[in-house]
């Protein structure tokens, strides 16, 4: 038990006023909320009529957060669409096409390459515009609720 910061008995205080002497008094003092800051706050930073309406779950509110979570559910059924696409018919033109498999380029049949290397780019694509057209969406919901 000689490593620091390993509990031992002998160092037990039964008082814990000993270790931590803090004025209660004083801090409650130094912290205590001047009135007429708050009420300025409030005169500088109003809430807005929308803003209120989502904060309090009112029916109003609710048709705005209805909107954007309905706008986002499409935006993300469309991107994965656009995905399910691509990925499902790549297959299916080589199956419906065969003579496409036999096309080689550098050695390697064309499908593979398709696959293996212009799925990934073509996926950082469609996370790129997911991204920007979500944060569009968030965007055009906050400057609605102002």
């Amino acid at each position: 038990m000689d490593k620091p910061g390993w509990y031992d008995p002998a160092f037990e205080v039964d008082d814990l006023d000993e270790v931590y002497s803090v004025d209660l008094e004083s801090a409650e003092e130094e912290l205590s909320l001047d009135d007429t800051a708050v009420l300025e706050d409030a005169e500088r930073f109003p809430i807005d009529t929308a803003l209120q309406e989502i904060v309090e779950q009112t029916s109003y509110g609710e048709i705005f957060l209805q909107h954007l979570i309905h706008r986002q559910l499409s935006l993300s059924l469309g991107v994965a669409a656009a995905f399910l696409l691509v990925l499902l018919g790549m297959p299916l033109v080589y199956t419906l096409f065969p003579e496409l498999g036999s096309v080689t380029f550098l050695g390697l049949p064309i499908h593979w390459l398709l696959l293996g290397g212009l799925m990934y780019p073509f996926l950082w694509l469609l996370a790129a515009y997911y991204t920007r057209a979500a944060k569009q969406r968030e965007d055009e919901f906050t400057r609605l609720l102002r």
